[in-house]
């Protein structure tokens, strides 16, 4: 039987009541809603933080003054005693122009150039939250140079985070790790402007949920990093969930939808749509 629901970004707040019938057993899909949630959230904020670091370690003025206001933060770097970015939001949370609040920093500590092949960007978090979550984490950025079709990729590997959300009564928590590939395809010609540029990524993840179940994706089509949109634009990922009566699912990042939080889940061929940061500015 087919179901089509809009799930609000609170829908943990409530018992949902989303049966379906398969041997005459009962199955519930909160558990697998929440933990392809996660993922979506944990996918965003990455794609934020390389997004970020991207933008400022290229910029002229950050780099030969020290200092500029980038996208509602505060923009530090330093050559002594070791080269050091800094993206600072302040102890209030800011609202940013792409409609989402960020309070807290988090620092890169590179190795060279942000765009020289070798390249190591060591990422560290303080007390940093995007809109309703809580980030704690480390997170290794490098640069792998050019693949066999001359395009600059970067690696990023996040060991392990945990995120808070903060949205609910009673706040939850879920683990996550990953290790993606991001491909530069388009705008590097014009390194002045980032609106342009156009990342694909590729790769793994792996997490416990905020119901407490382990969750497996990989991505099938690349995800979709365009600069001049805020979210994921296209792309697709199958994820698994170990010992659900569910075993698998999809989530598909909507091409045909041009640039929106909107994202199809499936689940046994049912489909779910879902709005994440529902609360955006």
């Amino acid at each position: 039987m087919k179901k089509f629901l809009v799930l609000p970004v609170l829908f943990l707040m409530v018992v949902l009541l989303i049966t379906c019938k398969k041997e005459n057993k009962e199955i519930d899909l909160n558990p697998n809603l929440a933990a392809t949630d996660n993922n979506v959230r944990a996918e965003f904020v990455f794609k934020d933080v390389f997004n970020y670091l991207f933008k400022i370690t290229n910029d002229t003025v950050v780099l030969n003054t020290g200092y500029a206001q980038i996208d509602g933060a505060q923009i530090y770097y330093i050559t002594y005693p070791s080269p050091r970015f800094t993206v600072k939001f302040g102890d209030y949370f800011v609202i940013c122009p792409d409609g989402l609040a960020r309070k807290g920093a988090y620092f890169a500590d590179v190795t060279g150039g942000f765009n020289d092949p070798g390249t190591i960007a060591s990422v560290t978090f303080d007390d940093y939250y995007l809109h309703d979550m809580k980030i704690e984490a480390k997170e290794t950025i490098t640069n792998q140079g050019r693949n066999n079709n001359n395009q600059l990729y970067f690696q990023y590997l996040v060991d392990s985070v945990t995120i808070t959300i903060l949205d609910t009564v009673n706040p939850v928590k879920f683990s996550w790790k990953c290790n993606k590939a991001a491909t530069w395809i388009q705008g590097e010609n014009t390194p002045y402007d980032n609106s342009d540029d156009v990342f694909l990524i590729n790769g793994t993840s792996q997490g416990v949920s905020t119901f407490g179940n382990s969750f497996i994706t990989e991505i099938t089509d690349p995800l979709g990093d365009a600069f001049s949109c805020t979210w994921i634009n296209s792309g697709t990922q199958n994820i698994s969930f170990p010992g659900l009566d569910v075993s698998s699912g999809i989530i598909d990042y909507i091409l045909q939808d041009n640039c929106n939080n909107m994202v199809n889940y499936y689940f046994n061929g049912d489909l779910f749509y879902y709005k994440y940061f529902s609360n955006a500015y």
